[in-house]
């Protein structure tokens, strides 16, 4: 099966990107955490990483449409639960990043573990601890 059409069943389901997600979250706290240098840069060289992955090996037509459909329904998902736009933006970016990795099946530690932070129902901010591995067995067998 797909890992970008798993990814997107996963969030329409509520599997991850849930109301426990942003349950206990102070919004302002999780967003002011993600703009420290310890998150910001691990995720702008994972971002870096992928986007050289694209140019390389551009995204096909279907993949960006798929990928376009993640980052919209993990923008409307958290919306239902928070209301934040600019949360809302950030978790959208996210399901990106993690969607382009699974589209050019690239191995990447940080984007492992930015997944394994929402698949444990808990928004990533702050360090996040590295996870070897196969991105799209993460999101297929977890």
């Amino acid at each position: 099966m797909n890992t970008l059409q798993v990814l997107l069943e996963r969030i329409e389901c509520g599997d991850v990107v849930s109301f426990t997600t942003f349950e206990e979250i102070d919004v302002e706290t999780a967003l002011d955490k993600r703009e420290q240098p310890s998150f910001e840069q691990d995720w702008l060289d994972a971002f870096n990483f992928i986007e050289a992955g694209i140019q390389a090996n551009p995204l096909s037509e279907d993949e960006s449409k798929l990928i376009d459909a993640v980052r919209e329904i993990a923008y409307k998902r958290t919306y239902a639960h928070t209301e934040d736009p600019d949360l809302c933006a950030y978790v959208s970016d996210d399901f990106e990043l993690v969607g382009k990795a699974l589209a050019l099946s690239l191995e990447d530690t940080w984007a492992n573990a930015l997944w394994l932070s929402y698949k444990s129902e808990v928004f990533p901010c702050g360090k996040l601890k590295r996870v070897r591995g196969r991105l799209a067995e993460l999101v297929v067998g977890s």
